[in-house]
């Protein structure tokens, strides 16, 4: 542990297998004391890529994975994006302060999160509006760092280049794709979480490319069946109000395994007929 100021050599020259591109650093925090972030960007301006420290969380929220931190503990690892190789991460006393544990970044002006959920397992992904920022990778936007445990569903945003982003900002909500990892076939749902400032209490319109259906979040959760190999760029999300000739109830949906047919999202009054090839009536 460091009484005085830390100089870090930052890397920013080969991508590795595991991440988007060349410029992680794991780096520690090495005071006795939590470090403030928010006053490491401050004084760190133009050396970092990404306004964020990422923490492999084991007991996160809905499953392990990453989460973007404001608070850093004594000797907690983190990472950083370097912008530049060769830039200096400059760690200072004038930035520690009081809190033995690591606390999550998220206090958006305006912003909403988006979760996507199977069981007690689920994941989410935040859209907050941010004046300069464009529809590329920005300052602003958080990368998407995934699991390593297989069994957590995973749920992105994405840049105009497909980059994957735990974080996304931009300066209006305007059709923005979303991403996700399916671990297991089964039904799975899409939620909206928290919002705040001016996308608090606004019309959110989910898209399912996939079946061609909007749904609007706002008066409720959506249903879908996905399974492993599904196209990961199935939804997008946007500001909008289906008039009434775009309402769509969730679609029906379903497999068929070992053990039968499930069906999903069936109106109480369904009627089911299953049919050959060649038309024959096989059940009904």
């Amino acid at each position: 542990l460091h009484a005085g100021n830390v100089n870090i050599g930052l890397e920013r020259n080969t991508a590795k297998a595991w991440t988007w591109e060349a410029g992680w650093n794991l780096i520690g925090n090495p005071y006795a004391s939590s470090l403030n972030f928010t006053q490491v960007l401050a004084d760190n301006a133009g050396d970092l890529a990404e306004g964020y420290a990422q923490v492999y969380d084991p007991n996160k929220a809905g499953g392990a994975g990453y989460v973007q931190v404001a608070t850093i503990a004594p000797g907690q690892g983190f990472f950083v994006l370097a912008a530049s190789d060769g830039a200096t991460l400059n760690l200072s006393t004038t930035q520690q302060t009081h809190g033995g544990s690591f606390l999550k970044a998220g206090d958006f002006a305006n912003m909403l999160r988006l979760r996507m959920s199977k069981g007690e397992n689920f994941d989410e992904t935040t859209l907050i509006l941010q004046s300069g920022s464009g529809i590329g990778h920005d300052f602003w936007d958080a990368t998407k760092m995934f699991s390593f445990d297989l069994a957590i569903p995973q749920l992105y945003n994405m840049t105009d280049d497909s980059r994957p982003l735990a974080i996304g900002a931009m300066e209006t909500l305007s059709n923005v794709m979303l991403g996700m990892r399916i671990p297991a076939e089964g039904q799975y749902t899409i939620s909206l979480g928290e919002t705040a400032g001016s996308l608090s209490g606004q019309p959110i319109i989910l898209t399912d490319l996939l079946l061609q259906t909007d749904h609007q979040l706002s008066e409720g959760a959506y249903s879908f069946f996905a399974a492993p190999g599904d196209p990961a760029q199935r939804f997008e999300i946007k500001l909008g109000t289906l008039g009434i000739e775009d309402q769509k109830i969730n679609p029906i949906s379903g497999y068929a395994s070992a053990e039968g047919l499930r069906l999903f999202n069936l109106p109480e009054d369904a009627s089911i007929s299953i049919y050959d090839l060649s038309g024959r009536v096989l059940w009904t």
